[in-house]
């Protein structure tokens, strides 16, 4: 009888055993959904189905849960070959695809496809709107404002229109505020509209206003629109922070002077060209105020947002139509800026800025006291989601930088089906 042999594999499984076994789309998606942006890009050039599945807006409000926008600096590096610019996150994203498409590293790659612009050194960025940047260059004889630029940090092609600034910046001592509006705020036909306004006549009731589109780079004639508001004291008028954009209605908050004095908010509607005014809340917001200490933002639905900073606190208020101003919330910044600067005589925080989408601002904390304040970390900054009252804390960089949103939804929607 021949000897019994031991064999350690295991016997071939039937042949039918050995076949794909595909798996159901819901499960697909699933595994999709969880994955990074690499990942999900990759699934969606393997096959139509899962393509078209990936590129519905249902799939990507999931991947790209709110916010809608992730929060950034945007370096400019204008002298720089390659790339003119980067960015950095200044926040944590919901999702892993949301936060791999905003790393340093994903970004980079798409922002190493803009080719440096010969003669944007020359620029600085005033402000960013819906992924378009607005900056200035100034005339090196007479200082006075010469030519603006739109950039287009996320594209190869068309990424930078230059046009000069309105003519009467250059002479009569004229300054003017400016404001980017992109198609995202309903400009139709032009792919961005720049507004320029002259707050001189406020004095006199009425303020000045001309506007170019990007299809015809000229500047409108000056329209005379008259404030609905009471007339002010100072023919000086300072804007306190940037424009808050809700469709075609612009707020800025302005003040009479630098102490802050005669603090109110004007308006203007591009598409009727009416100027008006919105009265401030009447308690919570002294009439006398430090213009830093005042913040105007839109929601993501639409409405009117003031941030009030006083101290460590911040008072949010929300403009609901017909029912005036109501106070949302109070956040204390208190525990959280003072265990992030490791300092318990930190006093104050001042809003240095926000985003459009996102529901993000920019807080730094210091000392009113100077012996305090020149041995603070005055590169770090807060970082606190108005929606969540999450804060995160990040650095400011000593770069030229500017807060700069990056729409991962966007991105996504501009996938095409094959």
């Amino acid at each position: 009888m021949p000897p019994r042999t031991h064999s350690d594999g295991f016997a071939a499984p039937p042949p039918d055993a050995t076949r794909e076994c595909p798996l159901p789309a819901e499960l697909l998606l699933e595994i999709v959904a969880r994955s990074d942006a690499a990942t999900l890009v990759r699934f969606a050039a393997s096959c139509r189905p899962l393509r078209r599945d990936i590129v519905s807006p249902a799939f990507v409000r999931r991947v790209c849960r709110e916010p809608d926008a992730l929060l950034g600096f945007l370096v400019m590096n204008a002298g720089a070959r390659s790339p003119p610019a980067s960015f950095s996150p200044a926040h944590p994203a919901a999702t892993p695809a949301a936060a791999s498409f905003t790393s340093e590293k994903h970004l980079a790659h798409l922002l190493s496809r803009s080719v440096p612009v010969a003669g944007l050194d020359a620029y600085a960025p005033r402000e960013s709107r819906n992924g378009l940047v607005l900056l200035n260059g100034w005339r090196p004889t007479s200082g006075m404002l010469d030519r603006l630029c739109v950039y287009d940090p996320m594209t190869n092609h068309n990424q930078c229109t230059f046009v000069p600034g309105p003519p009467d910046s250059r002479y009569s001592g004229v300054f003017y505020e400016y404001v980017l509006l992109t198609a995202a705020d309903g400009i139709v036909g032009s792919a961005f509209l720049l507004l320029a306004v002259d707050f001189s006549g406020l004095a006199y009731g009425s303020i000045k206003v001309r506007t170019m589109r990007s299809d015809r780079c000229t500047w409108s004639p000056v329209t005379v629109a008259s404030h609905s508001g009471r007339r002010r004291r100072s023919r000086y008028q300072r804007q306190c922070g940037r424009a808050a954009v809700l469709g075609s209605l612009i707020h800025w908050l302005m003040c009479e002077n630098n102490d802050g004095w005669g603090l109110h908010i004007v308006t203007y509607d591009v598409c009727t060209a009416t100027a008006g005014s919105v009265q401030l809340p009447s308690e919570g917001v002294p009439d006398r105020f430090q213009c830093s200490n005042l913040h105007l933002m839109s929601t993501r639905d639409g409405a009117l947002r003031l941030l009030v900073a006083d101290k460590l606190t911040i008072s949010v208020w929300l403009l609901s139509g017909n029912a005036g101003w109501t106070r949302q919330a109070v956040i204390d910044t208190e525990e959280t800026v003072r265990f992030v600067l490791q300092s318990s005589n930190t006093d104050m925080v001042k809003i240095m800025g926000s985003g459009v989408k996102s529901g993000v601002i920019f807080l730094w904390p210091f000392s009113r006291n100077f012996d305090i304040l020149k041995h603070l970390d005055t590169e770090t900054i807060i970082v606190l989601n108005v929606e969540t009252k999450e804060m995160h804390k990040a650095k400011r960089s000593n770069m030229l930088h500017i807060p700069y949103e990056v729409d991962p939804k966007a991105q996504l929607f501009s996938m095409k089906t094959f």
